[in-house]
């Protein structure tokens, strides 16, 4: 139920990215992405640094939430900022539609396997109607695999 629900999302972001356009939908999932490598593996070095986020309830939830909207937030800015000219920017309306479609729906379906594998690492959702095992899995593989191409950029 929750990878359809991505799906879902996914989908509706492909229509935006569609009208959007490739290249909206090129920088928000580059900015998405290094949001969630941000969320990932710069929670670690905030709960150090502030040992006291792990006295409140969900603590390193709220770390990984901080760190990855913070970062999504000012790349974006920067973004926006760096580049007004950049809605401007067009594509032959077929590849616009086509792969800003794709693009969107990557962002969508990135942005809530994000999400749902932050919630799966912070609470115990066993038994709860409509989250499978697989879904989990299939989430946290694709943050993981995502992660790790930007990782290997970094390296």
């Amino acid at each position: 139920m929750v990878f359809w629900l991505a799906v879902l999302v996914g989908l509706i972001c492909a229509v935006i990215g569609a009208n959007a356009g490739l290249h909206q939908m090129t920088a928000l999932l580059v900015n998405l992405l290094v949001g969630a490598y941000m969320a990932v593996f710069m929670t670690g070095f905030l709960i150090q640094a502030v040992p006291a986020a792990l006295e409140i309830p969900y603590g390193g939830l709220l770390a990984a939430v901080v760190i990855g909207i913070g970062t999504i937030l000012v790349l974006q800015g920067l973004y926006i900022a760096l580049f007004p000219a950049a809605s401007k920017i067009s594509f032959p309306r077929a590849i616009d539609v086509l792969v800003g479609g794709g693009m969107g729906f990557l962002t969508g379906f990135l942005a809530i396997a994000l999400i749902c594998t932050l919630v799966y690492a912070t609470v115990d959702l066993k038994g709860i109607p409509f989250v499978s095992e697989q879904s989990i899995q299939t989430h946290c593989r694709y943050v993981c695999w995502w992660t790790d191409q930007i990782h290997r950029l970094v390296r």
